[in-house]
């Protein structure tokens, strides 16, 4: 069983419309069930288990978020640590509706890069107060910085 996280950008009408999609259209995609927080822009992240191969839950999830409510979308697999990098026309969109085009349909490349998760930030934060942050490896560091963007 694989755990997901949903970065769903839409434009539904109110946070009722949004709430129904959630309980009664996503069940397609998860049959265990799901945990959603929906942002007052019409915007909500699903967290949600499923058994099915990659392949099958791709194209359940296409399926169902193939509505004219939604914008665009984002999925991850919720077990592994990340940071997307995006790019400004994307971040303009998000953060920037007003500025940003809605007639432009050129696909947008987001960076990802995944982070080892064998570090934990407390134990690295106590390595640099005994020892100093010369005492770091690489892999440290490299983890320090990524989680810091």
């Amino acid at each position: 069983m694989g755990s997901y996280i949903l970065f769903i950008f839409g434009a539904f009408e109110d946070h009722d419309d949004l709430e129904f999609f959630c309980l009664e259209h996503f069940t397609k995609v998860s049959e265990s069930g799901i945990k959603f927080v929906i942002e007052s822009g019409g915007n909500c992240v699903i967290i949600f288990d499923s058994e099915k191969d990659r392949k099958d839950l791709i194209k359940d999830v296409k399926e169902t978020l193939a509505i004219e409510h939604i914008k665009f979308y984002l999925m991850f697999e919720k077990d592994k640590v990340f940071f997307a990098e995006l790019p400004e026309s994307l971040s303009n969109f998000i953060f920037k509706p007003a500025e940003a085009s809605e007639d432009d349909d050129t696909p947008i490349k987001i960076k990802i890069t995944y982070l080892d998760t064998n570090y934990d930030l407390d134990e690295i934060l106590d390595k640099i107060q005994v020892s100093g942050i010369e005492s770091l490896t690489e892999g440290e560091k490299k983890f320090l910085d990524e989680f810091g963007k």
